[in-house]
């Protein structure tokens, strides 16, 4: 028997290359033993892992959707009333895993998904008392599925941690690369699968709810574009859940998209002190993992080089084309969605970058390449696309990604930076 419908999934789901996070789930689930496990990384990913593992089995799912502790349990005994029939409410989180590990009975399975927002509510507290006082009873399995990499890591996994000590596994779920994401668009030409990887990313939510059997640009449209669509205000949505103070975190993504990557650039155009803007770049990287900072190769952990890019694609395309001409979505949706579609190729060609790299991973995994770093690089207006050396064996790999037409020149071109790169210049 399952509450709550939670094994389903997503409608049109397709579960696509996740079969070792299962096996670690099923594995757990065969303990026989208290299991108390944290699913985190970036939003939506854990989510959709669990509720596969789900189905089929006797389980209910309860979502945290405020971070407030009496909202908190209210809201989560309404989910438990609606879900299982049964009229209950709960002035204490450990009186509702009680009910709920007693109602499902042999080998239960309760997720807590958004479990971060139960920061500062002190029921995390409470969860380490049902767990150190009555746990062995019912034998749970207590999945706690967060999203922001940094804000669960703390919750979940440091020394001060009310339930440090208690949990027993931890999955870190990391977004699809293109060789999986490419599945969920079959029929499309190599080309616009690209593209498509570009717009949506690597988040299985949003690959699900792609329909191979129209075209990319109709899937943009009525995904995103149109009023009403599932994804049309996502971005904003959940930084106006996640953040106290949206409107800046909005500002400081418009400004990354439009090409400031420096923090004295991003304050500049947010209108804030220099000083202040690192608050907004932390929570955007740590607890969010929408923004990354990144080094060009060498530098690494050197703040003078720092460059601050959208690391979620999604969020990095929206921000970019869809944000900017929102009011003219209304006003002339056609030749507005028209030309949002005229620059896809400049977003292909920034995720074709990632393809290589995650390309020349693979051969080294086979290996037909070997080396030690891989990276970036740019000095003194200098950009290569990708730089791999091998320390051990003093040699290096010097590639540039064109989505499009390369040619003699370009090669030359690639060759004549790659003399300037200073690593072992003359012995490599």
């Amino acid at each position: 028997m399952e509450y709550g419908a939670l094994g389903s999934g997503y409608p049109g789901t397709r579960f696509v290359d996740r079969e070792r996070e299962l096996a670690v789930l099923e594995e757990v689930y065969a303990s026989g033993r208290p299991e108390l496990v944290v699913v985190y990384g970036q939003r939506r990913l854990g989510t959709f892992l669990v509720r596969r593992f789900l189905r089929g089995r006797r389980g209910l799912c309860l979502v945290v959707n405020y971070a407030e502790r009496e909202l908190a349990l209210r809201d989560l005994s309404r989910q438990l009333s609606v879900a299982t029939g049964f009229e209950a409410s709960f002035q204490w989180l450990r009186d509702l895993l009680r009910f709920a590990a007693r109602l499902l009975g042999e080998r239960p399975v309760i997720v807590i998904d958004e479990f971060q927002r139960l920061a500062g509510t002190g029921l995390l507290s409470e969860l380490q008392s049902f767990w150190d006082t009555e746990a062995h009873e019912y034998n749970p399995m207590v999945v706690l599925v967060g999203s922001g990499v940094g804000v669960v890591e703390k919750l979940a996994l440091s020394y001060n941690s009310p339930i440090h000590g208690r949990v027993t596994r931890v999955l870190r779920i990391t977004g699809f690369r293109y060789r999986e994401a490419r599945v969920f668009m079959e029929g499309w030409s190599p080309e616009d699968r690209v593209r498509g990887y570009s717009v949506f990313g690597g988040t299985p939510y949003y690959l699900s709810l792609l329909d191979p059997s129209r075209s990319l640009q109709e899937n943009i449209a009525k995904l995103v574009l149109e009023p009403g669509a599932p994804l049309h205000e996502e971005p904003l949505s959940i930084l106006y859940a996640e953040t106290r103070e949206p409107d800046k975190y909005i500002a400081v993504l418009e400004a990354i998209a439009r090409g400031n990557t420096r923090p004295t650039e991003i304050a500049n155009y947010v209108g804030v002190p220099r000083d202040s803007i690192g608050k907004y770049l932390r929570v955007l990287e740590e607890a969010l993992g929408i923004v990354e900072r990144v080094y060009p190769l060498g530098m690494e952990g050197r703040p003078r080089y720092a460059r601050y890019t959208i690391a979620d694609s999604f969020f990095a395309w929206w921000f970019s084309e869809v944000y900017p001409p929102r009011h003219l979505l209304e006003l002339d949706p056609e030749e507005t969605a028209k030309r949002i579609n005229q620059r896809l190729d400049i977003h292909a060609s920034r995720a074709w970058e990632q393809i290589a790299l995650e390309h020349m991973l693979l051969l080294r995994r086979k290996g037909r390449l070997s080396f030690t770093k891989i990276g970036k690089l740019w000095w003194h207006g200098t950009e290569i696309d990708i730089v791999a050396i091998d320390g051990e064996n003093n040699t290096a790999v010097f590639a540039e990604c064109k989505w499009g037409r390369a040619d003699r020149r370009t090669l030359r071109q690639l060759v004549a930076k790659a003399e300037q790169f200073p690593w072992r210049r003359g012995e490599r």
